[in-house]
């Protein structure tokens, strides 16, 4: 009886064109995901530069708030004016006078791209909870006298604040210094610039009429508001020169009479 016949089937393998159509379906794939990743990370890299120039934004405006708002602010006004609390003084600052109940000066640079400077004068009584631009307070068992120098440092790129004559330092900004002309990565560089308009109220309406650089102001006793207006620097993309972006706030004087 004969045996039915037997099929050998020979084991096979890839030929060399499935092998590089393989391959590069493959490094398609991988270069498609290479792509997808750069745009993720990029992506992320401008929502965190993005949040963190927003975070000094809010901390810049914070501080410049807290600090105008506190112009002319006394804490004994049942036995003492403005005028008796803060008298004339010319020797705390060098360069700067006031006279005796002025609460605010300014000084503007004349340069557009130059921060200016704004002076901000009140008196604290020891944990009273008035905060100075540095953040701290009157820990003195004496009523202190303060001047908030504040301005901005191009050098630094950071919203500075000075107390009493002392040297400036740096309070909000200053993040990535080496970007500041050419930015070598995207995100958020720093704070470059800092200008001052005054709200003035020369009638005494009770109304401020019209916004005007420190030069232009004849009498700090007119200024009812201030508006800081603060120049932040962002890289977009590397290679060029960062962006500005600006914002400003107007800050009452409750205290000016």
């Amino acid at each position: 009886m004969m045996q039915p016949p037997v099929h050998r089937y020979l084991q096979q393998g890839l030929t060399l064109i499935e092998l590089m159509v393989a391959m590069t379906i493959g490094l398609l794939f991988l270069l498609a995901l290479s792509a997808l990743f750069l745009s993720f990370k990029q992506t992320s890299l401008q929502q965190g530069g993005v949040a963190q120039m927003q975070d000094d934004q809010r901390m810049a405006m914070t501080i410049l708030s807290q600090v105008i708002q506190s112009a002319g602010y006394f804490p004994n006004p049942a036995s003492a004016t403005v005028s008796t609390a803060l008298a004339a003084d010319s020797t705390t600052v060098s360069g700067v006078s006031f006279t005796a109940g002025q609460v605010i000066y300014g000084v503007d640079s004349g340069v557009a791209a130059t921060p200016d400077t704004l002076y901000v004068r009140y008196q604290s009584a020891q944990n009273d909870g008035v905060v100075n631009c540095q953040g701290g307070t009157n820990a003195s068992a004496t009523t202190a006298t303060y001047i908030n120098q504040l301005s901005a440092s191009a050098t630094t790129l950071q919203l500075t604040c000075g107390l009493n004559g002392a040297t400036a330092l740096g309070v909000v900004g200053g993040v990535n210094l080496s970007a500041a002309t050419t930015c070598n990565r995207v995100g958020y560089v720093g704070i470059s610039n800092v200008k001052f308009l005054y709200g003035l109220d020369p009638s005494g309406s009770g109304s401020v009429t019209r916004y005007a650089s420190a030069g232009v102001v004849s009498n700090w006793s007119y200024v009812y508001a201030v508006k800081p207006v603060i120049t932040q620097l962002y890289c977009f993309q590397q290679g060029v020169a960062p962006q500005s972006v600006t914002f400003s706030q107007t800050i009452s004087l409750p205290n000016q009479q």
